[in-house]
């Protein structure tokens, strides 16, 4: 029985870990995506280690024009992740991927023109860990946009 131990105890050690998405709360469905009014910020987290992988969010333009989306990561040399446009059915649009060796403090997803109708967010982690702050510009906010996160800096 004892030489089965070290067996079981991995065992039990991978079956403790967290699972992907096993505590993203009901965001991590795009069916589920909370609203982002245009214009104003969210904030949330993305972490792998504890089981929180993807977020969701929407948003809906009511008219055709240009789209900027803002990523501000809080711990940007301590996340790999992925965020990507998508359509109302799930057609991806437009993606950047950001590298936490890169340790760029924020990412941005810009379309000339685009719309109107719901469109998706995803924000999914591959590796590591940090608070987002995201912000969606349309239209007249892009240019010359006092619109933005203050950073403390």
């Amino acid at each position: 029985m004892i030489k089965y131990l070290p067996v079981f105890l991995l065992i039990f050690w991978v079956s403790c870990a967290a699972k992907p998405d096993s505590h993203s709360g009901n965001d991590y469905t795009k069916s589920m995506a909370p609203p982002v009014d245009i214009g104003a910020t969210v904030d949330d987290k993305v972490d792998v280690k504890h089981g929180d992988n993807t977020d969701w969010k929407r948003f809906k333009l009511e008219d055709p024009g240009p789209l900027k989306i803002n990523i501000y990561w809080d711990d940007p040399g301590k996340i790999d992740a992925t965020v990507g446009l998508y359509t109302n059915i799930g057609v991806k649009i437009a993606q950047v991927h950001h590298k936490a060796k890169e340790k760029r403090p924020e990412d941005t997803i810009s379309r000339k023109s685009i719309g109107p109708g719901v469109f998706f967010i995803k924000i999914h982690a591959d590796k590591g860990a940090s608070v987002y702050t995201i912000e969606v510009l349309a239209g007249d906010m892009i240019n010359g946009s006092t619109y933005g996160v203050p950073r403390p800096e």
